[in-house]
């Protein structure tokens, strides 16, 4: 099942939600394996930036024109990789990470949400995710982001009693065929876009996927109206497609 997500992934093209990291470094004497120190700082840049923004995949072992060329690196350095958003980063990054074997080859793949805090590199800046950019984060602009953030809370709430079977899934199909992501559609919403929580034994859609793509257009607009008893919706919140 790994091969054939990244088989997936491999088709596509860098942008805001994937990235590629070679575990390589190319000089005029030859090529060779990135220290395992930088190649960490280049890992929790990307994810940082991604976690700061709007989220997304990383693959390291994989060239910028999306060729395999795996990690290279000891079995305790390719650990020290995986542990590198908990231990570079502040506050301490969570997420998904899996080692793949692709022939010999050995990749590993880190899938991160956007966060409602912002991360940035322990002792250093703070990175968004732009399209295929991650770049630093001017100081005056770190607090703007927090602020922004505190808006994506909203949308990013469960209502009670929400279902999967709550959306219009003709709707979904048809987002799913025109972005052309073959892997199922509660995935493409949850990783893609943040609307789903697939933790649960069911998905669950969150308010802005709710007001997207419920099957009664009503029933997200209730659940809003609800919703806002408990908490004030932001000025200007909007679902990011």
């Amino acid at each position: 099942m790994h091969a054939e997500e990244i088989g997936i992934l491999l088709k596509q093209e860098r942008g805001q939600f994937l990235e590629f990291l070679s575990a390589y470094e190319y000089r005029r004497g030859g090529t060779q394996k990135k220290r395992d120190e930088e190649l960490a700082r280049e890992i929790v840049r990307v994810l940082s930036g991604m976690a700061n923004a709007d989220g997304g995949t990383l693959l390291v072992g994989v060239e910028p024109d999306r060729s395999v060329t795996g990690i290279p690196h000891e079995p305790n350095e390719v650990q020290s990789l995986i542990q590198a958003p908990q231990t570079l980063l502040t506050p301490p990054l969570s997420l998904a990470s899996a080692k793949i074997r692709l022939g010999n080859l050995l990749l590993i793949k880190f899938e991160v949400a956007s966060a409602l805090e912002v991360y940035r590199v322990t002792g250093g800046r703070s990175f968004y995710r732009i399209a295929t950019e991650t770049p630093s984060l001017p100081a005056e602009q770190i607090q703007t982001l927090r602020e922004a953030k505190r808006s994506v809370l909203y949308e990013r709430q469960q209502p009670l009693n929400a279902g999967w079977e709550d959306l219009d899934q003709t709707a979904v199909a048809d987002l799913t065929a025109r972005v052309e992501d073959a892997r199922p559609p509660e995935n493409v919403l949850a990783h893609s876009y943040h609307l789903v929580d697939t933790s649960r034994r069911q998905p669950t859609p969150n308010m802005a996927g709710l007001l997207l793509f419920a099957k009664d257009p009503t029933f997200g607009t209730l659940a809003a109206a609800s919703t806002s008893l408990n908490m004030k919706a932001p000025k200007g919140s909007t679902a990011r497609l």
